[in-house]
């Protein structure tokens, strides 16, 4: 693990600036809670939380829907050919129009907690496509990468100290 935050830190200024730009961050005064987000308004999205001295990753995965109803099952394939599975993992459908799939009202979505491995995975290969239980979605040009890149810098981000008044 140490070889690898030591890696990101010595690839970081090769990420180019504006992915980092683009985290949103925010902090609840009234818990201390600590979110650094992607673009939550795009198909694949990567929170980062600290609260109480522990970091946790989420993912959370977009991709239209043909029907409503109870379903499980997500499925990441990875430009390494990794396939990345959570068989048990629920998927929910609302009627929540994305503008990826203009025409399509309905959105089949999953947030999953990520373990270091993972996190690793997501960090140095980019994704491919996804199924969210029988509901499939292809990144497409170069958003894969993109992604990539903002997981790098959600990785080295850190929430800003405030200096101390003495």
């Amino acid at each position: 693990m140490r070889n690898y935050i030591l890696l990101a830190c010595l690839l970081l200024p090769l990420i180019g600036y504006s992915q980092c730009k683009a985290l949103r961050k925010k902090k609840e005064k009234s818990t201390g809670k600590f979110t650094i987000t992607t673009d939550p308004r795009e198909p694949v999205s990567m929170s980062k939380v600290i609260q109480e001295g522990a970091t946790t990753y989420y993912i959370r995965l977009l991709a239209p829907a043909s029907a409503t109803g109870d379903k499980k099952g997500v499925f990441v394939n990875v430009a390494d050919k990794t396939l990345l599975k959570w068989p048990d993992e629920a998927v929910s459908v609302t009627a929540e129009r994305q503008r990826a799939w203009r025409n399509n009202p309905l959105t089949a979505s999953s947030t999953l907690s990520l373990t270091a491995d993972q996190l690793h995975t997501f960090a140095t290969n980019r994704i491919s496509d996804y199924e969210l239980s029988e509901f499939e979605w292809t990144l497409k040009g170069d958003s894969g990468e993109l992604f990539r890149k903002q997981v790098e810098c959600l990785v080295n981000t850190m929430p800003r100290q405030k200096k101390r008044r003495d």
